[in-house]
C-alpha cells in the first residue's frame, strides 16, 4: 500500500526488518515477502533479528532510526487484547520520533 501512495520513496535505500523469537535467519514468510517487497523497492536489504520482536525492534530504530519511516501492518485485536498490551505503534510513537505508515487488514 505504501508503495502506491508514496512512488516517489521506491527508489530509496529500504531496509526489511524481521524479528524472530528464536535464532533462525529466515525472513518470516521469506519467499511470499520477498517476491513483493522487490516488486516495488529495487534496493531492500534485510535483517534478521532475535528475540522479542517488540523490543528488538524498538532498539534498532533508537540506533538505527534517523530519517526512517516505519512501515508496518495493523490486525485486527479484540478490546481485552488492547487493555492488557498496547501496540508496537503505540510504543514506538511514544518511545521515538520517527512517522509510522499502518497498512490495515
Amino acid at each position: 500500500m505504501f508503495a502506491y501512495i508514496f512512488p516517489e520513496y521506491t527508489d530509496l535505500k529500504t531496509n526489511v526488518i524481521s524479528v524472530n523469537e528464536t535464532t533462525s535467519n529466515h525472513l518470516k514468510e521469506g519467499r511470499n515477502a520477498k517476491d513483493i517487497i522487490q516488486a516495488h523497492y529495487k534496493n531492500a536489504e534485510y535483517l534478521v533479528l532475535s528475540g522479542d520482536a517488540e523490543n528488538e525492534l524498538v532498539n534498532y530504530l533508537k540506533l538505527n532510526g534517523e530519517n526512517a519511516i516505519v512501515i508496518m501492518g495493523a490486525y485486527g485485536r479484540n478490546a481485552l487484547s488492547r487493555f492488557f498490551h498496547q501496540s508496537l505503534s503505540n510504543r514506538i510513537l511514544e518511545e521515538l520520533s520517527i512517522p509510522i505508515f499502518i497498512a490495515h487488514q
